[in-house]
């Protein structure tokens, strides 16, 4: 079990990775970074505000968490869709090794 867990969360790791940071370009893997790590200040930022309000409950949080994560998702598929949706275009046309043959 746990194996087969590594395995999908490597294989998840390697797509975003490939979706994120794609080979041979970059300026699009800067710009992918530089999103990130704007986006990782500004949750600290917020973070660092609600500390210092004493805002910090756990309904506030878990609202906070989830705000974030559904940020974080759209700011994702908003940044890779285009370069996911080009390779997924190009895995199909490639020529698989039964066309080949026949």
């Amino acid at each position: 079990l746990y194996l087969l867990i590594s395995h999908k969360f490597h294989v998840l790791v390697g797509q975003l990775q490939d979706m994120l940071l794609p080979r041979g370009d970059s300026h699009k893997c800067l710009q992918s970074m530089a999103i990130i790590i704007g986006l990782l200040m500004g949750y600290y930022f917020v973070a660092f505000v609600l500390d210092k309000l004493g805002m910090v409950t756990p309904g506030t949080l878990t609202a906070l968490i989830t705000i974030c994560g559904i940020l974080l998702y759209q700011t994702l598929i908003d940044t890779a869709w285009d370069n996911y949706r080009t390779l997924q275009s190009y895995d199909m046309t490639e020529e698989s090794a039964f066309s080949k043959i026949s």
